[in-house]
């Protein structure tokens, strides 16, 4: 939602099984779509009742997926403050000024950061290393 992936379909979601056991995999596959109204909508649904990409509707499901509402607020904010820190990654990462003009409206849109939890404030946000192969 906060990235406004409108790419968003079943396959875009996926479980890594671990000397733990399943578990939810990273996030990939993220294709963010610059804000061409108020209202975001998700690909597949939110919830039981819209695919409408707001924090009270992502609420609504915390029960389904084991999570009490204190513990999904909490990580909408870490979700929020790693997005927050977008800009200064995709530059270090060479992204063109161009390219980050046009994204401005697509990561942490307006009509869905509104009902998001504050950012935490993590601060000295660098662009990951790259991979060594």
């Amino acid at each position: 939602m906060l990235v406004s992936n409108h790419d968003d379909h079943l396959r875009n979601h996926a479980v890594i099984l671990d000397k733990v056991g399943w578990r939810l995999s990273p996030a990939y596959d993220l294709v963010p779509h610059p804000q061409s109204s108020y209202t975001h909508m998700q690909g597949i649904g939110v919830s039981s009742q819209s695919r409408e990409a707001s924090m009270k509707n992502a609420l609504s499901e915390a029960a389904r997926f084991g999570l009490t509402r204190s513990r999904a607020t909490q990580i909408a904010a870490e979700v929020r403050d790693h997005v927050e820190g977008w800009e200064p990654v995709f530059s270090e990462s060479g992204v063109s000024s161009k390219d980050i003009g046009a994204l401005k409206t697509a990561l942490l849109p307006e009509s869905v950061i509104a009902g998001f939890p504050k950012p935490l404030g993590r601060k000295n946000r660098r662009a990951p290393s790259p991979r060594q192969n």
